[in-house]
């Protein structure tokens, strides 16, 4: 039989039908309110940028250390939304040509960077998380950044891929905490394998840059709180009210922001966002899930099933106006094309995702391992297991979109499909 081959793409071409889809996929999805009730936190932080980081600018949300200020130096620019998006999207288009870079140099063959290119175009989940206003966008491109950068690094052993690496790292963790415990373990961990294999001290400059480029929110936190942090202080209120996903659980939450248990706990304690109500939340978290495991268990075996498989990813806000009958399109005849998109991009998102399963089981069984490869499987596992045990949305799965694209183009299933 026939092998059925992909059309070579060229540069140019690629560019121009890219750049027309993130277009297309920007102008449905600009109305789009997902997570928009975080704007005015990061309105605060954009003022007290403008008051030159005055501790005495005025917040009104009252959560000063929640979320990361990162988008808040975005939105101290009083760009307008629509310039926002664009740089966003560009920066996304940037990235992409120089992800296009990276396979052949990690050993792919051209086929596979030709069927990337291909992919690029409906890679719809990935390129909605840049048609919303919000931290989500920086934070995917510059997770995605650091760990390739580190494949590069365990690969090649140059220089320019651990510095690349330490400072993707660090302005990624302004914009997302969500990766702070990985930065330090994997950074670390890179570092000291490194000088193990090859007595070279360079690697140590990733978790040193990621570090520095952190200091001024650490001395932040540590103004506001007295205590020095790396992260928001919303770890414990995701974790608590996440417990909440699984049905009828013995603990008797819900996944809501205002879920009346969590308020109770952490009310006496300046609320859920305030370093102390965090605090306790993290304690409360803990105790729930040691005192009634097997709930635990099977609360994230339900979100696994009933969240995350049927829906891994984002599939943007394209719907939004329309449902919530706020802001709705001029031209009402594009309810249906609205529709059309955001179900095939669940369609995308789902086969994406399995397909990535797939790949990434003939890795483990079949393939011939390299050692960054075994990174890529440990980002993806973190990832899921930081969804599953903590609350699942799924933008926060997209952040590792291209990352199963490692396993269905590995190298080791064209070699497979000649011995065939």
């Amino acid at each position: 039989m026939k092998k059925f081959l992909l059309p070579t793409v060229s540069t140019w071409r690629w560019l121009l039908v890219l750049s027309a889809v993130l277009g297309m996929l920007s102008f449905f999805n600009f109305d789009s309110t997902q997570m928009q009730g975080l704007i005015p936190n990061y309105i605060d932080f954009a003022h007290f940028f403008r008051s030159g980081m005055d501790l005495d600018s005025p917040f009104k949300t009252g959560q000063t250390t929640f979320p990361m200020w990162g988008y808040g130096m975005i939105l101290a620019t009083a760009w307008p939304k629509w310039l926002i998006i664009l740089l966003q999207q560009a920066a996304n288009l940037l990235f992409l040509v120089w992800l296009d870079k990276q396979w052949l140099a990690l050993g792919y063959s051209p086929k596979a960077r030709n069927t990337f290119r291909w992919l690029t175009f409906i890679a719809w989940p990935w390129h909605l998380m840049h048609a919303v206003m919000w931290p989500y966008s920086i934070g995917a491109i510059g997770i995605s950044v650091a760990v390739f950068s580190l494949f590069r690094f365990l690969k090649d052993g140059h220089w320019k891929f651990a510095i690349a690496a330490g400072v993707a790292f660090g302005i990624t963790l302004h914009f997302r905490s969500d990766y702070t415990f990985f930065f330090l373990l994997v950074s670390t961990g890179v570092a000291v394998y490194s000088w193990w294999r090859t007595k070279r001290w360079i690697g140590f400059s990733i978790p040193a840059i990621g570090l520095f480029l952190l200091l001024p929110w650490m001395q932040y936190t540590q103004e506001r709180t007295g205590h020095v942090l790396m992260t928001s202080t919303n770890a414990g209120h995701t974790f608590f009210c996440g417990l909440g996903q699984l049905n009828n659980n013995v603990w008797k939450i819900t996944p809501l922001d205002e879920d009346s248990t969590m308020q109770a706990i952490a009310r006496p304690f300046g609320g859920t966002l305030s370093y102390a109500g965090d605090s306790v939340l993290k304690k409360a978290w803990k105790d729930s899930v040691v005192a009634h495991p097997f709930e635990f268990v099977k609360k994230m075996g339900s979100v696994a099933l009933f969240r995350l498989a049927p829906r891994p990813f984002n599939a943007g806000g394209m719907m939004d106006p329309v449902l919530e009958q706020s802001a709705l399109p001029k031209n009402p005849s594009s309810y249906g094309f609205r529709f059309f998109l955001t179900g095939l991009t669940v369609v995308i998102g789902f086969c994406w995702f399995a397909v990535g399963l797939l790949g990434i089981m003939y890795w483990i069984f079949k393939a011939t391992k390299k050692d960054w490869e075994w990174l890529g499987i440990g980002l993806i596992a973190f990832q899921i297991a930081l969804v599953l045990g903590a609350i699942f949305m799924p933008p926060y799965h997209t952040n590792i979109f291209w990352f199963y694209a490692l396993f269905f183009l590995h190298p080791s299933l064209k070699s497979r499909s000649k011995s065939a």
